[in-house]
């Protein structure tokens, strides 16, 4: 019973992308992501509120690593790294969103595969994989939020 507890209130993402051509909304993606074993010092920042300390998130990353995702990943393959628009943190349920974008002129020419939410050193806490790669060309941008429900 104890394992069906942990599996019921373990903490998890769920990202909400959108893809834009020239100012044209074309993709909108919402989807799950994986939370990594390596976020531990990170969760116990969130959860004591710290949305400003080096285990806080801070970045949104564009890698290139298309492996499905697993819990001891820690990092992003060839990353472009950014900081994220802004977090809300709402204790009342528990969850937590990241305001990201990745600009027409950010990231050109690489062929984007995964996204990650990292600490302000660096450290990896979510990642999440795309079905298919998308080559960031000088025409596309993105806007979205990633929220983390603990």
């Amino acid at each position: 019973m104890a394992h069906l507890f942990e599996k019921m209130r373990r903490e998890h993402g769920r990202v909400d992308l959108k893809i834009w051509r020239a100012g044209m909304l074309i993709a909108h993606e919402t989807d799950s992501n994986l939370i990594v074993e390596g976020a531990a010092n990170m969760k116990a920042a969130l959860l004591s509120g710290d949305t400003t300390g080096k285990y806080a998130i801070a970045q949104i990353g564009f890698g290139t690593n298309d492996v499905a995702a697993q819990e001891t990943d820690s990092a992003l393959t060839g990353a472009y790294l950014k900081p994220v628009d802004g977090i809300t943190a709402n204790s009342a349920t528990g969850q937590l969103t990241v305001d990201f974008s990745l600009a027409a002129t950010e990231a050109n020419g690489i062929n984007i595969s995964e996204y990650g939410l990292l600490s302000a050193n660096g450290l990896l806490f979510a990642r999440r994989v795309r079905d298919l790669p998308l080559l960031k060309a000088s025409d596309l941008s993105f806007s979205g939020t990633w929220q983390i429900t603990f």
